[in-house]
Formats: structure tokens, C-alpha cells, sequence
């Protein structure tokens, strides 16, 4: 594109990209997106190679997004991403995925963090603000990110194991995989008879190879809220709060 404020990029969905009803995956549709995101950032000079030369990285700090009609098997799909502005230390970028014929399907917005890889403090923004090329004005979604409440834990509802295909290439489990095992600790005919309609990630720690994970639900009238913890130490590492297309706020 000649604006390389905003990335686009097509994909197809294929087969091992949907449920039993041949609607994406929506940690695929997840995975999308953050892919969309590094590739962007790719093309500037806060890509992953520059960063780590520095000793930093990028981490996704939240991430929320609403589905308005789930692709489905065989469906060609445009993702396009962009970088919306900095709000102190994080920066903001905003998501659409629509058809091919330019419906809208999905829309999301999320904030990061660049981590010193040794501290793990977040860095200043201030070389970002005035050299990475921000969409400014243009939302996908224009609420605010906001951070979810402690999870009151109920009962554990799975358990998993960090596996080496679990790993990113900065030695963290991709993000993409914290939702893939929430959406795995429910009953398999609750998700048959569901569609998501939208979805709110908390990123609070890190998992790393071979770690136990344990997941956590209860339902608070309409919403699933759950979580993600280390098992050895307790430590939380991921919140959530779905909505169910078949439940109204």
C-alpha cells in the first residue's frame, strides 16, 4: 500500500481454521490480527530485529474485539491495522477484518507496551510519537481499554501444559493461545451451540516452557469472565470477559 500509515493483507479460511460449524476459529481470527501487527510494524524501524538490538520488545498489553459476522470456510477476508495514537505508555492500535466484497466482519482495538527484556519496565514513547506513522483519527472501535477486574476465582475448569509449538519467538507463549485454552476449557456443546460476540484480554504475566496453566470461569449474569494461572506459584496471567452472541448486556 501506498500508506504505509495503515497495513493491509488478504487471507483465505481454510479448513483447520474453523469449528464443526465451518465458522473461523475466533483465536484464529485473533492470530490474524496480531500477525497483521507485527507485520506493519515490520516496515518501520520499530521492528522486532531493531528492538532487540536495543534490548527491548513489544508486548501486548489488552486487546478487545467485537465479531459482527464470523468468516467462514473457504471466505477471502481483508485485514487491515493501523497505529491509532499513544496514550502514555502504551500505544494504541485499531483492526478491521471485512469480506472481500467490503463487509464489515470484525473490529478491534488493543495497546502495547515496548519492555526493556531485561527489566521488563515500559519504555518511553517519545521516539515512537514522532517517528512511526500513526492513523490518527480513524477507530475501528472508539472505546476506551480499560482494565478488567481481579477475576473472583471460581472453580478450575482445565489444565494445560506450555509446550515448545506454545512459544513466541521473544521465549513467551503467543497471545493467541491464552484464548485458544479458555475457549478449550469449556463443554464442548456450550461452544457448539455459541457464537461469540465480542472479547476483552487482560495480559498481566508471562508463561514460559513447561509451565502448568490452570483456567478459571464463572458466569456473572451475561458474561463468561475467566482467567489464567501459573500453578506452581498462583501467579495470574491473562483475564477475560466474553459475550455470547445469544446474550444481550
Amino acid at each position: 500500500m501506498h500508506d504505509k500509515s495503515v497495513w493491509e493483507e488478504n487471507h483465505i479460511i481454510h479448513s483447520y481454521e474453523v469449528d464443526i460449524r465451518g465458522r473461523v476459529l475466533p483465536h484464529v481470527l485473533f492470530s490474524y490480527m496480531l500477525n497483521s501487527a507485527w507485520n506493519h510494524v515490520f516496515q518501520t524501524e520499530f521492528n522486532y530485529e531493531t528492538l532487540a538490538e536495543r534490548g527491548q520488545f513489544w508486548a501486548l498489553a489488552r486487546f478487545y474485539f467485537k465479531i459482527y459476522k464470523a468468516p467462514r470456510w473457504n471466505e477471502k477476508v481483508v485485514v487491515a491495522t493501523w497505529g491509532k495514537n499513544i496514550d502514555r505508555l502504551y500505544a494504541i492500535r485499531d483492526f478491521s477484518i471485512r469480506s472481500d466484497s467490503g463487509e464489515r466482519l470484525v473490529a478491534a482495538t488493543s495497546s502495547w507496551f515496548i519492555l526493556d527484556a531485561k527489566t521488563l519496565r515500559p519504555q518511553k514513547m517519545d521516539s515512537l510519537g514522532e517517528r512511526f506513522p500513526f492513523h490518527h483519527g480513524t477507530h475501528a472501535l472508539e472505546e476506551k481499554l480499560e482494565k478488567l477486574v481481579p477475576l473472583d476465582l471460581g472453580g478450575e475448569t482445565s489444565r494445560f501444559t506450555v509446550r515448545f509449538t506454545d512459544i513466541d519467538v521473544n521465549g513467551h507463549m503467543n497471545a493467541a493461545k491464552y484464548l485458544q485454552w479458555m475457549l478449550d476449557s469449556f463443554h464442548f456443546e456450550v461452544l457448539r451451540k455459541r457464537d461469540l460476540k465480542s472479547c476483552v484480554l487482560n495480559f498481566i504475566g508471562e508463561a514460559k516452557p513447561e509451565d502448568e496453566i490452570a483456567t478459571f470461569a464463572y458466569s456473572d449474569g451475561n458474561i463468561d469472565r475467566l482467567g489464567i494461572r501459573r500453578v506452581f506459584d498462583g501467579r495470574e496471567l491473562c483475564r477475560a470477559e466474553l459475550l455470547w452472541r445469544n446474550q444481550t448486556l
